[in-house]
């Protein structure tokens, strides 16, 4: 997943991962799995400590989660819950921060 310049579900976990080498962009990881039963998992990588901004959507372009929290710099993971998700299908979310705008979608099935 590239950057450019940059569903209902219960549960979501910010956590820091282990370090990688140091670069100078931020990127996220496609959601995995996808499609996705339970749970899956973006990883994002800041250059930096920074705010980031998660939001997702369902097909209809109704928001159906938001979060803002405090990410350390390195690797970082998004876990997103199948509880907080009202219906299966398609789902869109985007991950933002002061720089940098990144969208995705995820398809939560069973």
């Amino acid at each position: 997943f590239k950057s450019s310049k940059s569903v209902h579900v219960k549960l979501l976990f910010f956590d820091k991962i282990e370090e990688v080498q140091e670069e100078q962009k931020m990127w996220v990881s496609p959601n995995y799995p996808n499609p996705f039963g339970e749970m899956t998992t973006i990883q994002v990588y800041l250059p930096h400590s920074e705010t980031v901004d998660f939001a997702m959507f369902n097909q209809n372009g109704k928001l159906v989660f938001q979060s803002k929290t405090k990410m350390k710099k390195g690797m970082n993971e998004i876990r997103v819950d199948e509880t907080i998700l009202s219906n299966f299908g398609l789902y869109h979310y985007q991950i933002k921060t002061s720089q940098n705008h990144f969208f995705g979608k995820m398809i939560f099935m069973k």
